[in-house]
């Protein structure tokens, strides 16, 4: 995921979370590493089958800056149990 703009303007990229049927889970819990210049929200898409998650990161920073984080999403999953997606924030 990349957030790339001015620190005035509100930065954020969702993405859809959408468990394969031969390897359903359910996330149980969605982090920032560092959660210094970013906030991660998870909602659940109720209305959808199978189940799918809406992750959106957010960009805090209000200064010019470059910055990296990891999204950890941990599973009930057997397969993998915790997923990782980098975040890069390019504030100019």
């Amino acid at each position: 995921m990349i957030l790339s703009g001015p620190p005035d303007k509100e930065l954020s990229v969702s993405v859809i979370v959408t468990p394969e049927d031969k390897y359903p889970f359910k996330i149980k819990e969605v982090k920032a590493q560092s959660g210094y210049n970013i906030r991660v929200t998870l909602e659940k898409d109720s209305g959808s089958k199978p189940n799918r998650y809406v992750l959106t990161v957010k960009n805090t920073a209000k200064a010019k800056l470059k910055y990296f984080d990891w999204i950890i999403i941990r599973t009930d999953g057997s397969i993998n149990n915790e997923m990782k997606i980098h975040v890069t924030g390019n504030i100019y």
